[in-house]
């Protein structure tokens, strides 16, 4: 208020042909005609308008992020609606159309949902007009009346789990059912001007947040409120902007969606032998022997076959670990760059050989040879793999002709919890890269 205050000040003793033209200084001319525009009418006024344009719209930003963050599940139907949208779209790169806002369904549900949480203003005033009778209280005619808009947000008996975030309870709800039990801009005549631009506004920003970004939280988040709300510390994210070939791969990973459950059934009967990243706990050298001796695989029981995967599985880690160690000395002692690709061969190569002096006469579930022996004559081998960590997950692609040669090797990261996600997004991407590659037949 004192730096509009003293802005205003400035203006006012500042002569003619020094002004700016802008807003303001049409105030300041007008102030000469309407009485009513005294110095602190104008300060209440501009101080209003600097809150309704900026701190309103980036504050429901900043919880937006804060929400979708917190629940991938409602991201995850987001990415699925706007690349919906994307592939509809008859020009690739236009702008949004006004069909195509009206068509975001799921997004305007989102938005509701981040209003109501976020009760931006805490309470609306009106007047009474006439004597108003509540509960067996008068109310006399004259009297200012606040509406706590948070009392009819968070009612209980109105939403359902109403501090929780979620979106789907916007689904079969009427307007005129929420009317009066819904108001984040104002209800009446005095309705905020800027209700409809704001919900298009944030509709806009979350289309191009989910096509074009993906991002993670660093650090902040905790919401206080003064008594608007607010971040305290902020809310700090980490985010990059999705290459094309990622925009193409997420658009046909999405077409995987429904066939998750699918998926997800077929996961967790490979899970049964296998090792994951997000099982590993490796804080100290202990923690490494441990890793080494005893893997930490998923497995209904300890069969024999078991045994022999946990011995495959054992000299896997191990062969890995003492590559990466010399690889680590030959870039910093000898400032080297050795090729990723001949690496990747030799420790396939060491793998096969350990393996068979491990189990020489013994027929064994061969997860490990199956995945490196060469395919069939003029055909491409395709090996995928994802691993999770936390809310990250590394995809890796290895393509090997029919002489056994690796032809291509490629890593990505992409933020997700899901492994049936993770998995997905892997073989659409080993498939697009393969057909933009030109690929003979292929064998995956």
């Amino acid at each position: 208020m004192n730096m509009v205050r003293e802005v205003l000040k400035q203006r006012l003793a500042s002569p003619p042909e020094k002004r700016q033209g802008d807003f303001l200084d049409h105030v300041i001319q007008d102030m000469n005609s309407q009485d009513f525009l005294t110095e602190d009418f104008v300060v209440q006024l501009f101080f209003g308008l600097l809150y309704v344009s900026f701190d309103t719209i980036s504050t429901m930003t900043t919880l937006t992020f804060k929400l979708l963050d917190e629940n991938p599940d409602v991201l995850q139907e987001l990415i699925v609606e706007h690349e919906a949208i994307l592939k509809k779209r008859e020009k690739p790169g236009s702008s949004i159309t006004w069909n195509e806002y009206k068509s975001m369904s799921f997004t305007l549900q989102v938005i509701n949902e981040v209003l109501r949480l976020g009760n931006m203003t805490p309470g609306l005033f009106r007047r009474t007009l006439a004597d108003v009778q509540v509960n067996g209280y008068t109310i006399p005619a004259g009297w200012p009346i606040m509406i706590a808009t948070s009392a009819l947000h968070l009612n209980s008996e109105i939403f359902n789990d109403p501090l929780a975030f979620n979106p789907w309870r916007w689904k079969d709800r009427k307007s005129n059912e929420m009317s009066k039990n819904f108001m984040p801009f104002g209800e009446g005549m005095k309705q905020c001007a800027g209700a409809e631009y704001t919900r298009v506004f944030l509709a806009i920003f979350i289309h191009v947040l989910v096509t074009k970004y993906r991002w993670m939280k660093i650090m902040g988040g905790d919401i206080c409120r003064n008594p608007f709300i607010g971040f305290g510390k902020g809310l700090h994210i980490k985010s990059k902007i999705m290459e094309l070939t990622d925009q193409i791969v997420s658009i046909q990973a999405m077409e995987c969606t429904k066939a998750n459950v699918a998926t997800e059934a077929k996961l967790q009967g490979e899970l049964n032998e296998c090792l994951r990243s997000d099982w590993l706990n490796v804080a100290n050298s202990d923690d490494i022997v441990n890793l080494v001796i005893n893997p930490p695989i998923q497995s209904q029981g300890m069969s024999s076959a078991d045994e022999k995967i946990q011995v495959q599985t054992s000299i896997q880690i191990t062969l890995t670990l003492e590559t990466i160690w010399n690889y680590h000395n030959r870039v910093v002692h000898s400032d080297t760059k050795p090729n990723l690709i001949t690496i990747i061969k030799s420790i396939e190569r060491r793998i096969l050989e350990h393996v068979d002096v491990a189990t020489p006469k013994v027929h064994v579930i061969n997860k490990v040879t199956d995945c490196l022996e060469k395919p069939l004559h003029d055909t491409v081998k395709l090996n995928t793999d994802a691993a999770l960590l936390g809310n990250e997950a590394i995809l890796a692609i290895v393509a090997r002709d029919d002489s056994g040669v690796i032809i291509m090797a490629a890593t990505k990261k992409m933020f997700t919890e899901d492994p049936a996600v993770a998995e997905d997004v892997n073989h659409v991407m080993g498939f697009t890269t393969c057909r933009v590659s030109s690929f003979p037949t292929l064998y995956h």
